[in-house]
């Protein structure tokens, strides 16, 4: 609660932070599905550079999608239902 008001929260997000988290979790996936793909071949060989590619793709995003990681992140919490309000700055 801020300020006493049992009824209003406030919460500061960081950006950069935000997609900083979501990119990690991303190659966290892309390895998984890789090593899956191996795992389901037998294992004979890894495709290293398409590997190497596509974990490197999320670093080819536009500036201020930061930001927009963010704004997903409000969005989950109105899908979530639990606040009548959102007051952004």
């Amino acid at each position: 609660p801020i300020g006493g008001i049992s009824n209003l929260y406030g919460i500061q997000l960081n950006a950069e932070q935000t997609f900083e988290d979501f990119k990690q979790q991303y190659k966290k996936e892309v390895d998984d599905a890789f090593d899956e793909k191996l795992k389901a071949q037998g294992g004979n060989r890894d495709v290293v550079f398409d590997r190497k590619v596509i974990m490197e793709s999320i670093d080819l995003t536009p500036q201020s999608f930061d930001e927009v990681m963010a704004l997903t992140h409000i969005m989950d919490l109105m899908t979530e239902g639990h606040y009548d309000r959102f007051v952004l700055d």
